[in-house]
């Protein structure tokens, strides 16, 4: 379902249909992390349910960009799946800082429990912009370059040292995914703020 959906989308005839492999893909993926809301909050309390939310998160950024692919504009329901997970991608930087800080490389400076808490802080801010509409375009925009350089500056470096490693590729395949869904969001919004202007204007 991936490979095709994938194939699919970039072609103008076949978006709709590799839209919907897609948004069927990732809901099931959505769904596995469904039973780790109770487990994680039964043995780790709030930071395994936030975890737990961060991934269902991860899946719903990705069904609400094939879902906008699909439509040919942003929907209500795709604003808020990606504001609800940027958030949840928020709390669960702020929740777990210890972790998140170490994947921070050690020639960025301030050191890496800043960083987890300054991109924590941006990510809430970023969901809290999308699902208000205000700066809803600049804040997609800033959370796609803030992927970009997550990946740069933290998973491509760890696919170097661990290339035999199928987590330190999934990892930046899925961070490329994410770059492209909040880009796509980020177009989507612009076009739609433009047309709107047009058509008050008129």
């Amino acid at each position: 379902m991936l490979i095709v959906g994938g194939v699919s989308i970039v072609r103008s005839r076949t978006v709709s249909v590799g839209a919907v492999l897609l948004a069927a893909a990732y809901a099931i993926f959505a769904i596995f992390w469904a039973p780790r809301i109770v487990y994680g909050f039964a043995y780790l309390g709030w930071r395994g349910m936030i975890g737990a939310l961060g991934g269902i998160g991860q899946e719903a950024i990705v069904i609400a960009a094939v879902a906008i692919l699909y439509a040919q504009r942003v929907t209500r329901g795709a604003r808020w799946a990606f504001g609800l997970s940027t958030i949840a991608f928020g709390v669960a930087h702020l929740s777990n800082i210890a972790d998140i800080g170490r994947m921070v490389p050690r020639f960025v400076p301030l050191g890496g429990h800043v960083w987890a808490v300054i991109t924590g802080i941006a990510f809430i801010l970023a969901g809290i912009a999308i699902l208000s509409g205000i700066l809803d375009v600049v804040a997609a925009r800033l959370l796609t370059l803030m992927l970009a350089v997550f990946s740069a500056l933290a998973l491509v470096p760890n696919l170097v040292e661990f290339l035999h490693y199928e987590s330190a590729w999934g990892a930046n395949v899925y961070n490329l995914t994410a770059i492209g869904a909040a880009w796509l969001l980020a177009d989507y919004l612009s076009v739609t703020r433009v047309l709107t202007s047009r058509f008050v204007r008129q």
